[in-house]
């Protein structure tokens, strides 16, 4: 899965986005279906370590070099985090409050760019952005007494290392293979999740084990499409297409939840389509 180079795609990089949010969806609401039967970490070392088993046969064909530890370590470290504050506030909260809570990474990702890559974004970039944005509160329509969640924290953390995140997958996409970003991330938090998964260590039962595979393999099928979706756009390029993990855990809200959609729902829906189409719309002018 050798990442680089690709020639630069939106669209197709849009796409691979939206397929990631849609597994990382699915990862989420195995998670959800394993608490409280299994610990936070167990989740994790799940995640990690199966990952580590399926990129270990990729590594095995080729040396292990590496040439960018720093940045390596940094987009580890942010998803490893980002991972352990989505699944914190899962417990406190509900799938779709979470999921928008680390939706607000588009909102944090400018600012990101610009402190870090002193990278300004264009005005008309934040239209789409806020549109979207808006589109995901009118799904919440978060009150006062959501605001004092205690995973609103969990939930905004993971956010703003999710924005890190994706500038740092970005970069790495221009120096390291696909197998080498996947491998380093995997074995390095597989490391991280062993002592805090055996402190914490409970037995688990048979359905249990089942949602944790099924919740690693999804985790493990998101990071591919991550490094995809970088690999062909920059960030802020497809920045409001973060916004589609709200619409499927909506979706699935309502499916396996049975919270029924209202109206406000529907329009929700509609800005955060309208948001996207829009970014695709004025890159496609910029071209």
């Amino acid at each position: 899965m050798d990442t680089h180079p690709l020639p630069q795609s939106t669209s197709k990089g849009a796409i691979y986005l939206t397929l990631a949010w849609l597994s990382a969806t699915a990862m989420a609401i195995f998670a959800c279906l394993v608490h409280p039967m299994a610990s936070i970490w167990m989740v994790l070392l799940f995640q990690s370590a199966l990952g580590l088993i399926l990129t270990a046969p990729w590594m095995s064909k080729q040396k292990l070099i590496f040439h960018s530890w720093g940045l390596l370590t940094l987009r580890t470290a942010c998803g490893f985090l980002g991972g352990l504050c989505i699944f914190s506030a899962l417990a406190c909260t509900t799938i779709v409050n979470t999921t928008l809570l680390n939706n607000t990474a588009p909102l944090f990702l400018p600012l990101v760019l610009f402190l870090w890559l002193r990278y300004k974004v264009q005005p008309k970039m934040w239209i789409g952005i806020l549109i979207g944005f808006l589109g995901v509160a009118l799904i919440l329509k978060p009150n006062g007494s959501f605001a004092e969640e205690e995973g609103v924290l969990f939930g905004l953390g993971a956010g703003v290392l999710w924005a890190i995140a994706q500038v740092a997958l970005r970069l790495l996409t221009k120096k390291e293979k696909g197998q080498s970003i996947l491998f380093y991330y995997f074995a390095l938090s597989t490391i991280l999740s062993i002592p805090f998964a055996w402190m914490t260590y409970k037995p688990i039962s048979h359905i249990c084990l089942i949602w944790l595979l099924l919740a690693a393999l999804s985790s493990f099928l998101s990071q591919i499409l991550y490094i995809k979706a970088f690999s062909y756009a920059r960030p802020i390029k497809i920045n409001p297409f973060n916004y589609s993990g709200v619409v499927f855990s909506y979706i699935a809200g309502w499916l396996i939840w049975h919270k029924q959609p209202d109206l406000l729902g529907y329009l929700g829906i509609l800005l955060i389509m309208i948001g996207t189409g829009y970014t695709l719309y004025l890159d496609r002018k910029s071209a």
